[in-house]
């Protein structure tokens, strides 16, 4: 659908439509849609229901010696990237639906070099991201 894999994450990928950017982060078996074109992000949800069971490969296993590294480590780091750029933001939608969702996913002694389990988690209010 013309989405870009990102050169410096391997589970990120985005798509730039004239003024509206599409971000797709793909984390084990989850998928965090966000962006500023809401008809395309409801495109890429129907896509994603009829085609894909995971856009990335399974297998891959991704080591910490391995890669290169990002010349600024801060700028991906949670929200602190909106510090430094005025015109990002956070959506948070309009929606009178203020029901609570949390969803959290683990992954058992995944970590290649310290065989650590690898955990992650989002909550919701309604459609909008609070963590």
């Amino acid at each position: 659908m013309g989405y870009k894999h990102s050169e410096n994450d391997y589970s990120l990928f985005s798509k730039k439509i004239s003024s509206s950017t599409i971000f797709v982060a793909v984390y084990v078996d989850d998928v965090i849609i966000t962006g500023t074109d809401s008809v395309e992000i409801s495109n890429l949800k129907a896509f994603l229901d009829k085609h894909l069971s995971s856009p990335l490969d399974p297998t891959l296993k991704l080591k910490s010696n391995e890669g290169t590294l990002l010349q600024d480590p801060t700028y991906a780091q949670t929200s602190r990237y909106l510090k430094k750029d005025l015109t990002l933001g956070i959506f948070f939608s309009n929606g009178t639906d203020c029901s609570i969702s949390a969803y959290c996913d683990s992954d058992w002694a995944a970590c290649p070099d310290s065989r650590r389990s690898v955990t992650g988690y989002i909550v919701l209010v309604g459609d909008s991201h609070i963590n």
